[in-house]
């Protein structure tokens, strides 16, 4: 039992954290003996709902000659401090001769941005060795603790502050009230008071438990801090949410009735009451929450432990203790910790008496986990351990609960294998039993299986997407001398088939909406010497085909459909691979149907093509041996097959999945900046990709990285600008791809991807800041480019109503001859 420092009401305790040592208590081994340690109870008080400690270390324990936090030693925090500086200057120093205060200003991390504006400042660092430091730094400090006293002869020998500030510091001042009443003293008519400290209802919302430690002998809110100032004719007149320490709240304190209470302010008091931060019982369930997360946490670790893996703890915090102790972790179940500041190093972690080692040891360990005992600088951390990420290394976390993070990767065929692991087992030795591993029975069920899916007559395996597309050209007797329309927003292989065999790509522009090959502009760029159009499902949304038809019969081209991305997509109910003359797909491992390796296949419904088809991937054989025409060795093997078989299965339901994920980022990311995928209604995308368009792309891609999510850029730089085709294709005008090679990522997208995974990647877009990187884009632009703007009319089915051509009825049925045979009233039909 206690009573509150605020009001003086009795306090009963709601929680007990047991025995804690000095959350900052770092010591020496010869030290252990004397160490010392308290009973760390909290509760919350009925009369002013203060959420404090029972018992308090006298202050002197704490802060001391040999404190040993440096705020100086977080770049993000810098930062921070210096944003807060800013804010301050502008927005509240008015007077000719401004005054500024800050308690527990440490190293002067703050106060340093007054001292170079030469604004008179004054630090109030109770802690010795900190004060000296910013005193060397040309920092004013007084090494004191502030209160009442201390306020009156700051007046005195100063005048009265414009501004008092404090920065995580004042939920550590046991005698608050005493501080209360300095404020009051120290402030001009028109000055404030402004500080910010770890926020009650984050810390309720997230059990984050390791912000409660000796330390923090309060935890502030709005509700609270409203209460606690009123006392001493002080308003609380306006917040600000911070994200610092996992979730603080910056307040405005002013004299009584100077200044008027902001509506967010209400709203959050507000807030308060709906949250239950003035109840019991939202107590004791944040006690259950805790006593969960802390026996999770140990329990993973024991299971490190008995696997045989080496853990580490990242950064030496003072949060850490509180988690340690309460869990009962020792150097049995994490190693070391790693922490940046010399001065803790050879040191042990207070109560549990881990090593601290200098951060350089990180590397060398090569742990296998590290818990991110730092977990408020998260953003900070994993961009700067990425290779840590990149060769294994997992990370521990134990707020919002306790889970071992691993990377979400764009594409992960390894996932799909996990899921199906025993039955593609079972395939691989049924193979290698049977001794066939070229063209034998597996690859002949397959090409029967995938013809019926696709609804076609013929399929062939082949050994990778590139050889279908050049095996399907040359089938069409496509080579040097022709041309073949296609697309520079695709990857490579499409542009470079066409190469293999000699012929010209021809490049158009794509459509704003879907990004597949723009009719209008392929029917610009058909010449006499045009063959073939290619045109790329991409991302698994089928092309214009209706319109593509129409131009094709109009001008008797082949169209070879490039189905890489778009396994088992539809346009206008009837699916990709069945419109043109010939269908090429990938199997490439990431794609919607994938083999754990490379492979290829070709569909088609003409049996002459498929024939030629037959012969070219096998040496031109017509029999063994005897090459009737000049061909390729371009076969998929007996075990690709086996295991293309198995996924084939589950391809519909795997597609429904992706646009099940599909429809969870579309509801998730409603209301950003960012541009999301288009899908015509009514059609069958397959979301082999899910590609947003943000002007902050490459800011953007680097903030998901932080966060351990890993999407790609598909694909940033044009064929026609890269230097393999560069001036060495024809294209159309490609402002819609150019735009596109600036905007586009495609966020992690498989079926194995978890709800969870999926709004972990929601909430990392929705946390980007959009705005400060605008800002920061156009700062940094140094020309003004101006383009016309884009118009994206809502897709219908073509201009020509009623008049469209519907391609299903009949396919293609016309082929052209090679381009050297006479002329074209000679063609004759497919079949």
């Amino acid at each position: 039992m206690g009573h509150c420092r605020i009001c003086d009401h009795e306090l009963k305790p709601f929680m007990s954290f047991g025995k804690q040592p000095m959350a900052n208590g770092f010591l020496l081994p010869e030290q252990v003996q004397s160490e010392y340690f308290f009973e760390m109870q909290v509760a919350v008080c009925p009369g002013c709902s203060m959420f404090q400690l029972i018992d308090q270390p006298r202050p002197a324990q704490m802060f001391h000659g040999e404190y040993a936090f440096f705020s100086g030693t977080s770049s993000r925090m810098a930062e921070h401090f210096g944003q807060f500086a800013e804010h301050v200057m502008q927005d509240y120093i008015k007077d000719a001769d401004p005054f500024v205060v800050e308690v527990g200003s440490n190293d002067g991390i703050m106060l340093r941005h007054f001292q170079k504006r030469g604004i008179r400042h004054l630090g109030v660092e109770p802690s010795e060795n900190v004060a000296q430091a910013a005193r060397q730094a040309g920092i004013r400090t007084v090494s004191k603790f502030f209160d009442e006293a201390l306020a009156h002869s700051i007046v005195a020998e100063d005048g009265q502050a414009d501004a008092f500030l404090g920065a995580n510091v004042m939920c550590h001042i046991g005698n608050f009230r005493s501080v209360i009443a300095g404020i009051r003293i120290l402030l001009k008519p028109t000055g404030v008071a402004m500080f910010e400290d770890p926020y009650l209802g984050d810390i309720i919302q997230k059990a984050s438990y390791d912000q409660i430690y000796d330390e923090h002998v309060f935890l502030f809110s709005c509700t609270s801090i409203q209460s606690a100032f009123a006392r001493e004719g002080l308003d609380l007149v306006d917040i600000e949410p911070q994200a610092t320490h996992g979730g603080s709240m910056r307040y405005v304190i002013a004299h009584a009735g100077v200044r008027e209470r902001s509506e967010r302010l209400q709203l959050q008091l507000l807030r308060e009451q709906q949250w239950g931060l003035t109840r019991p019982e939202t107590y004791v369930q944040f006690r259950e929450r805790c006593e969960s997360a802390r026996d999770q946490l140990r329990a993973l670790l024991e299971r490190k432990k008995a696997e045989g893996k080496r853990v580490v703890g990242y950064a030496a915090t003072s949060k850490s203790t509180t988690v340690l102790n309460y869990a009962g972790i020792g150097p049995d179940l994490i190693e070391c910790i790693v922490d940046t500041t010399p001065a803790k190093h050879g040191k042990l972690s207070p109560g549990m008496h881990i090593p601290v080692v200098p951060y350089s040891e990180f590397a060398s360990r090569s742990p296998d986990s590290a818990v991110l005992f730092a977990w408020n600088h998260k953003a900070e951390v994993m961009s700067k351990e990425q290779s840590y990420t990149k060769r294994g290394g997992s990370w521990i976390t134990f707020v919002p609960g306790v889970r071992e993070l691993a990377p979400v990767l764009c594409g992960h065929p390894k996932a799909q294998y996990a899921g199906r692991a025993a039955e593609i087992q079972q395939a691989m030795t049924r193979v290698l039993e049977g001794g066939r591993y070229v063209l034998g029975d597996e690859v002949k069920q397959f090409e029967q299986e995938f013809a019926e899916y696709v609804g076609v007559r013929y399929s062939f395996g082949v050994a990778n997407g590139t050889d279908a597309l050049q095996l399907a050209l040359r089938a069409c007797d496509i080579g040097p001398g022709d041309e073949v329309i296609t697309v520079s927003h695709t990857a490579v292989a499409t542009v470079a088939a066409i190469e293999l065999t000699g012929a010209t790509p021809v490049l158009a522009d794509v459509d704003p909406l879907t990004f597949t090959i723009d009719p209008k502009q392929v029917e610009q760029l058909i010449t006499e010497r045009t063959r073939a159009i290619i045109p790329v499902h991409i991302y698994g949304q089928a092309a214009d085909m209706a319109s593509l038809g129409a131009l094709a019969e109009r001008h008797r081209l082949f169209v070879i459909e490039d189905c890489a991305q778009a396994h088992g997509a539809s346009f206008q109910g009837q699916r990709v691979g069945t419109f043109g003359h010939i269908a090429c797909f990938s199997f490439y491992p990431t794609k919607n149907l994938g083999a754990i390796g490379d492979g290829g296949g070709i569909a088609t419904d003409d049996p002459e093509l498929a024939e030629r088809i037959k012969l070219l991937r096998e040496y031109g054989w017509a029999e063994r041996y005897v090459s009737a025409i000049p061909g390729l060795n371009s076969r998929l093997d007996e075990l690709q097959a086996a295991i293309l078989r198995i996924k084939l299965r589950d391809l519909d339901k795997d597609n429904q999945r992706r646009r099940a994920i599909a429809a969870a980022y579309r509801v998730g990311l409603a209301n950003t900046p960012v541009v999301q995928p288009y899908e015509r209604p009514g059609e069958g995308h397959v979301y082999h990709l899910y590609v947003l368009q943000s002007d902050d792309r490459d800011a953007l891609q680097a903030h998901l990285g932080v966060q351990q999510i890993f999407p790609l850029v598909h694909y940033p730089v044009p064929i026609h600008r890269q230097p393999a085709y560069e001036n060495r294709v024809r294209a159309s005008s490609m402002l819609v791809t150019e735009r596109l090679s600036r905007q586009v990522l495609s966020l992690p997208m498989y079926p194995e991807l978890s709800t969870t995974e999926v709004q972990e990647v929601i909430d990392a877009v929705r946390g980007f800041d959009f705005s400060a990187a605008s800002a920061h884009r156009d700062q940094a632009a140094t020309t003004k480019i101006v383009t016309a703007p884009v118009q994206f009319p809502l897709w219908s089915a073509g201009s020509g109503g009623a008049s469209q051509v519907r391609v299903r009825a009949e396919r293609l049925s016309y082929r052209r001859p090679p381009h050297a045979a006479v002329e074209v009233s000679e063609t004759k039909p497919v079949r």
